[in-house]
């Protein structure tokens, strides 16, 4: 025991650089110039760092050896992260720097691990990657030119450059924002998946090879395949559900309604929703409901919830390509009817937005008279349904006395008709209970003798 703590002191000091001298000596024994080490710099995402760790240093010793590293050709940290935290636990990793290091990867898969980011400029070698359901932005394959199988689906991709991936085989890249591909260079492309994006236009015609495709739920107008004989089984749900959008028009002069949209190659749509049939010099002939420059109709319920129509791709066998066209428009329809049920219409009437409704009656119900719309309709800004506000307008007569019997009807036809006993209500006044104010004649508030007079006499 050292009873100086000086001495002890200093003896602990010298022991302590003796201890990181031979340390650092080992280190720099043991590992080469190249070799990574598993630690925070180089891999700087803590659950990544831990699963290099665990399935990909195959000694476990903390180092990746320049050896270790040329034998790695697949890292699947999709199936490192179920292997170690389970199938149905949400882990994710949105850094997977350090990845770079592996340059003799052909193949990755890093699906739905919460990526927000993914550096593969460095895996020259890389031939499939699966990198669908993460956060990506944006994917950088400019160096990836033996890149055979990309499946990067699922992101938030708006673009997608390919011209340096010639040897490119199958392409999923579904439900992105992808607002537009170039696909000339990609030659030998068998399988595309693009559906579920914001693509206004799809160019196929330099990949003949093409045997697989879903290109739906986009905003395409047209589509061309004659340049794909190899495709099959091409079904409406694979290329349809297209939707496009066009405002519509009212011309108060003819009465039509009109939706200006181009269509290149507008020959080869099949049918619309707005198709009409006509009478032509007393002929009935079918009208394409599209005229090469718009969509046209004279009914707005064809046109209120959009207009489809149908297109012929061009290659046998296919079925035609749907297209949805949402409709924005600033005229709207006023309905009129006769009643509050709004079951039995009278009148249609398509006002420009901002003006009045100017629809008129051609023709009163019997024995009512028109007072009001139930509607303000001096300012119409959206689709209307308004009734008739009426009162009772009848003509109501004694047309005949006999026997005693006033016989009462309204002369302007509605079918009301009544008999009353004048004996039943002689001397009644007003507000009693049998009075009849169409045997009160003489209108002095009381039913008698002069009354009855009256009656006898014709005067009525």
């Amino acid at each position: 025991m050292f009873k100086n703590n000086t001495i002890k002191k200093y003896l602990s000091s010298v022991l302590a650089i003796i201890t990181i001298v031979f340390s650092m000596s080992i280190s720099m024994f043991a590992y080469a110039d190249g070799d990574i080490a598993i630690n925070k710099a180089n891999f700087s995402d803590d659950i990544w760092r831990g699963l290099v760790a665990d399935y990909i240093d195959p000694n476990r010793d903390g180092y990746l050896t320049r050896d270790e590293i040329s034998d790695i050709t697949l890292i699947d940290v999709s199936g490192f992260l179920e292997a170690e935290y389970g199938e149905n636990t949400f882990v994710e990793i949105a850094d997977l720097s350090g990845i770079e290091h592996f340059t003799s990867l052909r193949t990755l898969r890093v699906g739905g691990i919460g990526l927000e980011a993914l550096n593969v400029y460095p895996l020259v070698a890389l031939t499939n990657l699966t990198c669908q359901g993460n956060y990506l932005e944006e994917l950088n394959l400019i160096n990836n030119s033996e890149l055979r199988e990309l499946n990067c689906s699922a992101n938030f991709l708006s673009s997608l450059e390919l011209s340096l991936l010639p040897n490119l085989t199958k392409l999923v890249c579904h439900s992105n924002e992808i607002k537009s591909i170039n696909l000339s260079s990609n030659p030998k492309l068998e399988y595309l998946s693009i559906f579920q994006n914001e693509l206004t236009q799809l160019d196929i015609s330099s990949n003949p090879l093409i045997s697989t495709l879903n290109c739906s739920n986009n905003h395409l107008k047209t589509l061309d395949l004659s340049a794909n004989p190899l495709l099959a089984d091409v079904v409406e749900s694979s290329i349809g559900n297209q939707t496009i959008s066009a405002s519509a028009n009212y011309s108060a002069e003819d009465g039509s309604i009109y939706a200006d949209v181009e269509i290149p190659n507008y020959s080869r749509i099949v049918s619309t929703s707005v198709d009409r049939v006509e009478e032509v010099d007393g002929a009935i002939v079918n009208v394409k409901g599209y005229d090469g420059t718009s969509f046209v109709t004279y009914e707005p319920e064809q046109i209120l919830g959009g207009i489809d129509y149908y297109y012929n791709v061009n290659l046998e066998g296919a079925d035609n390509m749907s297209v949805h066209i949402d409709v924005e428009r600033d005229f709207y329809v006023v309905r009129y009817y006769d009643s509050e049920s709004l079951e039995n219409k009278i009148g249609e009437e398509i006002v420009n937005g901002g003006n009045a409704a100017t629809f008129e009656l051609s023709e009163m119900p019997q024995c009512k008279q028109f007072i009001r719309w139930d509607k303000d309709l001096s300012n119409i800004t959206q689709d209307v349904q308004t009734f008739a506000v009426w009162q009772e307008d009848h003509n109501i007569k004694i047309t005949s006395f006999e026997n005693g019997v006033a016989h009462i009807e309204c002369t302007n036809g509605c079918g009301f008709s009544e008999d009353y006993t004048f004996m039943d209500s002689i001397n009644a006044r007003e507000n009693d209970i049998n009075y009849v104010s169409y045997l009160d004649l003489n209108s002095d508030g009381i039913i008698n003798a002069k009354d009855y007079s009256m009656l006898i006499r014709g005067i009525y």
